[in-house]
């Protein structure tokens, strides 16, 4: 009697379940059209092209300063002492390894 009741039960979940499921209808979301003909997605989107050319200049600028420092250390290296000549080297990979990881930081 026990499991003909929980049977039962379990039958009744089950049919009300299908029937209110029938009712659920599934909706598609066009994005990139709401995105572009949007009043807020047009504002999101000119902030993130400006955060993006903005980020872009910073790079280009530490980029050129590192090319720059690279090109001064190796044009110095017969004129100074070896041992000069390695720490400046170590220092730069210190440097250009300080840009990678906050390169990395600021795309996360």
């Amino acid at each position: 009697m026990k499991y003909v009741v929980s049977f039962f039960v379990i039958i009744l979940i089950t049919i009300c379940s299908i029937s209110k499921a029938e009712n659920l209808s599934i909706v598609y979301l066009n994005v990139e059209k709401a995105m572009n003909h949007s009043i807020v997605g047009k504002s999101l989107s000119g902030q993130i092209d400006k955060i993006h050319k903005t980020n872009l200049e910073e790079f280009k600028i530490n980029e050129d300063n590192l090319k720059k420092e690279e090109v001064l250390i190796l044009s110095q290296k017969n004129v100074l002492s070896e041992e000069d000549y390695k720490n400046k080297v170590n220092l730069f990979k210190k440097k250009l390894n300080s840009y990678k990881k906050k390169d990395k930081k600021k795309y996360i």
